[in-house]
């Protein structure tokens, strides 16, 4: 996609390799300056092998990211739209899919399904319930 610009959150330290124009690599972020960052992109992609609840995903769909994920972990059920979806590892899908997103563009609106279906006070409580198990300890 050399009409496309990239960003890599965390990457700086590959800034010795080459690397395409059409990328940056950017150092590591405070919490507090990446709802301003994801704000500044229109996709958020996240190819995770293994993965459990990823809040960086639900932050960039919060702040109007459209997702890119891979069907791994809850990162499907977060996205709820199969458009956004790479069904397996394969090259050839993900071109496909990004093809298709950036031609059609998707007609959700991803922040309200977040907001609506995983609200991060019940995301808190499920989590500190869930360590409370593991460890054995009840509040």
């Amino acid at each position: 996609f050399p009409d496309c610009d990239f960003a890599i959150v965390g990457a700086a330290s590959l800034a010795t390799k080459e690397i395409p124009k059409n990328l940056t690599l950017l150092p590591a972020v405070p919490n507090k300056e990446l709802p301003e960052l994801y704000s500044s992109f229109e996709f958020y992609v996240q190819l995770s092998m293994s993965e459990g609840f990823p809040n960086a995903l639900t932050e960039a769909i919060l702040c109007g990211c459209v997702p890119i994920v891979s069907n791994v972990g809850a990162m499907a059920m977060i996205v709820g739209n199969p458009a956004c979806i790479l069904k397996r590892k394969d090259k050839d899908e993900l071109i496909a899919l990004v093809k298709n997103l950036i031609s059609n563009p998707v007609e959700m609106n991803f922040a309200s399904f977040a907001k609506k279906n995983f609200p991060v006070d019940v995301r808190k409580e499920q989590l500190i319930g869930e360590i409370e198990q593991i460890i054995g300890i009840r509040a």
